[in-house]
């Protein structure tokens, strides 16, 4: 799939963006329902399935490699899954239906950092002729991961502090997030859960007091 394929695919859609912030766990199935009912369901990584998370995945962003398995087994049970990969260091994933690393690489230059796979896909739906765009289940690491998000080294945001920081020019979730906050598009859609975290000024430097 070429960009121009890709940027036709979505254009005019309703897409929501579900991501694996823990409050997750607590939104219900009627969420779930109400996930399922957008025109685009994308989900990042591990792809959570099931109750608040809904039952479907259109487009699957990845981009670290402790989800190998994790993406190969949504791709087995949906062919029809679009996958999109987020950097060029992948090795055992030889598929995808469309790479936007270059794009990616922007972003690493805005932000001064590496970013996190939620954010680039954020960014990158947001520069897609979409009608509009729902963010549930991210707090950019207010939190830790819902129970049935399956990553290594994720376990708890200390476990998730120690990976990031492993890298010297790693992720720096703080900086993501007031970036995030300044974002002005009306497309941009958020529920009430972020909501009430962005509404928080408390957490606007959380990472850095853990």
């Amino acid at each position: 799939m070429t960009p121009e394929e890709y940027s036709k695919f979505m254009e005019g859609k309703k897409v929501v963006l579900v991501g694996p912030a823990s409050y997750m766990d607590y939104m219900g199935d009627n969420w779930g329902e109400n996930v399922d009912s957008f025109d685009v369901v994308v989900k990042v990584n591990a792809n959570p399935m099931g109750g608040s998370f809904g039952s479907r995945t259109d487009v699957l962003y990845f981009g670290c490699g402790s989800v190998d398995e994790l993406v190969k087994q949504s791709k087995e049970k949906n062919p029809d899954l679009k996958l999109v990969r987020v950097w060029d260091h992948w090795q055992s994933i030889n598929h995808c239906d469309l790479n936007i690393s270059s794009f990616r690489g922007e972003v690493c230059s805005r932000i001064k950092s590496r970013p996190n796979t939620g954010f680039i896909t954020i960014l990158h739906l947001l520069s897609l002729p979409i009608e509009t765009l729902l963010v549930t289940g991210m707090d950019f690491h207010r939190s830790g991961y819902a129970k049935d998000y399956l990553m290594k080294n994720h376990e708890t945001l200390k476990s998730v502090k120690e990976y990031f920081e492993d890298d010297p020019n790693g992720h720096r979730p703080d900086e993501q997030y007031q970036y995030f906050k300044n974002i002005k598009d009306e497309r941009l859609c958020v529920d009430h859960k972020l909501k009430e975290i962005m509404e928080d000024e408390s957490l606007d430097n959380f990472w850095e007091t853990l």
